[in-house]
């Protein structure tokens, strides 16, 4: 709820209850990709603590210019819904992308897109390869 009130970037710590605000580098153009079904949040804090890591699927935190990306909640809801874990990897590998993640405990993952990339392009490409997502591409506030 602070994101939707404050706006701006923030480093959650403990069970998202610690919350420091994180300034974002400008306004950064994002791509949000969705699935036709929401994860309960307390469902993946349940599941956090017994979840493994997925084999080939990247978790390590990767550098961006608003600072490092990770989401420990990727471990319980990759495990359940591959689909997530396999859009991730496919938007770390595209050349628009420098850096994906989920977003919270999901379903939404977002790709960070370098300033000059072609955020529609890659929105049609994801449309292509994975069919019915909801998408939007928009920019951090």
């Amino acid at each position: 709820v602070p994101f939707f009130l404050t706006g701006g970037a923030a480093l959650c710590r403990g069970r998202g209850e610690q919350i420091a605000p994180r300034p974002l580098p400008g306004s950064l153009p994002l791509l949000l990709a969705k699935p036709g079904f929401g994860i309960p949040t307390p469902w993946a804090y349940g599941r956090w603590s017994a979840s493994r890591e997925l084999p080939g699927i990247p978790y390590a935190p990767q550098a961006a210019a608003c600072g490092p990306l990770v989401n420990d909640l990727e471990r319980p809801v990759f495990e359940k819904h591959l689909i997530l874990a396999i859009l991730k990897r496919w938007l770390m590998e595209q050349p628009e992308c420098a850096g994906a993640l989920l977003s919270g405990s999901g379903a939404t993952c977002f790709a960070l897109l370098h300033e000059e990339a072609g955020g529609p392009v890659l929105e049609e490409r994801l449309r292509h390869e994975f069919g019915q997502f909801w998408t939007c591409c928009c920019r951090t506030a």
